[in-house]
C-alpha cells in the first residue's frame, strides 16, 4: 500500500465529477456559500503543490475559510473539502505521529490553544457525508485509507511484534477511527487479546478481521492468520475442557478448524491443524469423519507433502485402519525416500500387519539413515523373530531356520543395547532458504569421549545437498550434549550422517 500523491489532487475535483457509486449517487452542491469555492480553489492548490510549506500554507486556509461560524450551509460540501485537506496533509512530513496537535496549528481561528484530534476530526467530517449521503461511501472510504491510517497500522504492527500489546491495541484502535472497513485493525486487536488470553474478544476481533478480508488478495494472509488464532486457541479449550463442558468445546473447536482449512487447506499450518481436527473428530467418536478428512490424500497424493501423508497415517494407526495407514506411509516414501518417521512407521505397520519380510528393506534402510538409533536396529530383531515364528516344525529343516532366525534376533537386539552412542533429534526444520537439524548425543560408554556428528542433507534421489557437523567435546559416560547444524540452503527432504563409534 503506497501513498500516491496524485490522489489528492484526484480527490480535490471528485466533488465536481458526480461520481455514481454502487450504493447511488454522490452528489454536492458546489457553489454554495460562496466561500466553499474559494476553500476548493486553495484545496486544489495544495494537493497538487509538492512542497510541503506551500501545501500547508493551502490546506490551513481551507481550513480557515470553513471553520467561519457563519458556514452553516451545506455541510456536506464543507466536510468534504476540509476532510480531504486534513487526510491530505496528515500524509506530510512533519505532522506529529499521535496526530494531535493545536486547533490554531491547522487554521482554526476560535479556540486556538486547545488541541484537536485530526483522526477524530477526519473521522467526524466523513461521517456526516455517509450519514447523509451513504452512496458517497466509496469517496470518503478512500480517503479514510490513506497514508495516516496506513501509517498507524504500521505502528500497530511494530508494537505487536515487539509484544507491546497495550500499545498495539491503542495504534490499532486509532487506525479503526479512520477506517473500520480494514482488516488489519480488528486482527491486531485479536492478536493482542490472544496474547492476554482474552479469548471472548480475541474471537469476535479475529471473525470481524476474517470477514472484513473477505475475498480481497490482499488479505489472503490476515484472513488466514486470523482464522488460524481461532482454531488453535479454541482447540486448545477443548483440550482442557472436562465433563459436560468438553463435547461442545470440542464441536466448536472442530468448525473452527475446518474453517481455516476450508481457507488454507495446502497451506503449510494445514498439517497440523488437519492433525487437531482429526483429534477433535476421534474425541467425539466420529471415525467417518477422520477418515473422510484424509481421504483426499489417498485420491490425491500429489496435492500433499510428505509429512501430511504421515500425519495422516498416523491417525489412521490410532483407528486402526492399517491398511489406509500402510498406503499413507509408501505414499510418502514415494516423495521423499529416504523421510524417517515415514520409514519407522511403515516398519511398525508391516509388524502390526505381520508382514515381517517387508520390515527388512525398511529397517535397512533406516540404519543406513540413522544408525545411531537404536530402536531402528531393533526392527531387524522384530522382524526376524516374526519370520522365525513360521517355522515350527520339528524336521531338520525347520529347526535349522528357526535356530538361524533367532541367532539374527539376538545379533540385533544386542547390537541395539550395545551401541555405544546414542543419537536422538529434536528438529528438523526444512525451510525456504535454511535448513537446521538439532538433537542429542548420549554417551552410553563407561569413559568420558569426544564426538562428532556429521550429516548430510539430501535431496529427494539421496543426493547430498551439503553438510555440516558438530564437535561435541568431553561427554560423560551417561551424559548427554545437545547439538545444531545448519545449512544456509533450501529445498533438502531429507539427512544421513555417519555412524559415530
Amino acid at each position: 500500500m503506497r501513498w500516491n500523491g496524485t490522489l489528492a489532487a484526484l480527490g480535490a475535483v471528485m466533488i465536481g465529477a458526480h461520481v455514481a457509486s454502487a450504493q447511488g449517487k454522490c452528489e454536492f452542491e458546489e457553489s454554495k456559500p460562496r466561500a466553499l469555492p474559494i476553500a476548493g480553489l486553495s484545496l486544489s492548490k495544495g494537493s497538487m503543490s509538492k512542497d510541503p510549506a506551500e501545501r500547508a500554507k493551502n490546506f490551513r486556509e481551507v481550513i480557515r475559510t470553513l471553520s467561519d461560524p457563519k458556514m452553516t450551509e451545506n455541510p456536506e460540501g464543507r466536510a468534504w473539502y476540509m476532510g480531504q485537506a486534513i487526510a491530505s496533509w496528515m500524509g506530510d512530513p512533519g505532522m506529529p505521529p499521535s496526530f494531535i496537535t493545536t486547533r490554531s496549528a491547522v487554521g482554526f481561528s476560535d479556540n486556538p490553544d486547545a488541541k484537536v484530534d485530526l483522526v477524530v476530526l477526519v473521522d467526524s467530517l466523513f461521517s456526516i457525508i455517509e450519514k447523509s449521503q451513504p452512496g458517497c461511501m466509496a469517496q470518503t472510504g478512500a480517503w479514510r485509507a490513506q497514508r495516516p491510517w496506513f501509517s498507524l497500522v504500521q505502528a500497530a504492527f511494530a508494537q505487536l511484534q515487539a509484544n507491546n500489546s497495550d500499545s498495539a491495541a491503542k495504534l490499532a484502535e486509532r487506525s479503526r477511527i479512520l477506517n473500520r472497513q480494514s482488516a488489519y485493525g480488528p486482527y491486531v486487536l485479536g492478536q493482542v487479546a490472544a496474547n492476554k488470553k482474552d479469548l471472548a474478544t480475541m474471537r469476535t476481533m479475529l471473525t470481524e478481521a476474517a470477514r472484513l478480508a473477505g475475498t480481497d488478495t490482499n488479505f489472503t494472509d490476515i484472513k488466514r492468520r486470523a482464522l488460524l488464532t481461532i482454531a488453535r486457541n479454541t482447540a486448545e479449550i477443548a483440550e482442557r475442557a472436562q465433563g459436560a463442558d468438553k463435547e461442545p468445546a470440542t464441536r466448536t473447536a472442530v468448525a473452527d478448524l475446518r474453517a481455516f482449512l476450508a481457507e488454507a487447506g495446502t497451506d503449510p499450518d494445514a498439517v497440523p491443524v488437519r492433525g487437531m481436527l482429526a483429534d477433535m473428530l476421534i474425541t467425539l467418536k466420529d471415525t467417518l469423519g477422520v477418515v473422510g478428512l484424509y481421504g483426499d490424500i489417498l485420491a490425491n497424493p500429489a496435492k500433499y507433502n510428505d509429512y501430511e501423508k504421515v500425519s495422516a497415517g498416523v491417525t489412521m494407526t490410532r483407528l486402526n485402519r492399517t491398511a489406509e495407514a500402510s498406503r499413507l506411509f509408501e505414499l510418502a516414501l514415494e516423495q521423499n525416500p529416504n523421510q524417517r518417521d515415514a520409514l519407522n512407521n511403515s516398519a511398525a505397520t508391516y509388524y502390526s500387519s505381520k508382514k515381517y519380510k517387508e520390515m527388512l528393506p525398511v529397517a535397512q534402510r533406516l540404519t543406513a539413515l540413522d544408525p545411531n538409533n537404536p530402536d531402528n536396529w531393533l526392527w531387524f530383531a522384530y522382524a526376524y523373530q516374526g519370520i522365525g515364528s513360521g517355522y515350527t516344525g520339528k524336521d531338520a529343516a525347520s529347526v535349522k531356520l528357526r535356530k538361524a532366525y533367532t541367532d539374527s534376533v539376538v545379533k540385533y537386539q544386542t547390537k541395539a543395547d550395545n551401541l555405544p552412542v546414542k543419537v536422538t533429534f529434536a528438529n528438523f526444520f526444512r525451510g525456504i532458504n535454511e535448513t537446521s537439524l538439532q538433537g542429542t548425543v548420549e554417551n552410553r560408554g563407561k569413559a568420558a569421549k569426544s564426538m562428532t556428528f556429521a550429516v548430510e542433507f539430501l535431496d529427494k534421489d539421496g543426493n547430498a545437498m551439503g553438510s555440516g557437523e558438530a564437535k561435541l567435546d568431553a561427554v560423560g559416560p551417561g551424559q548427554s550434549k545437545d547439538f545444531k547444524v545448519v545449512l544456509p540452503k533450501g529445498g533438502v527432504l531429507a539427512f544421513r550422517y555417519k555412524a559415530i563409534e
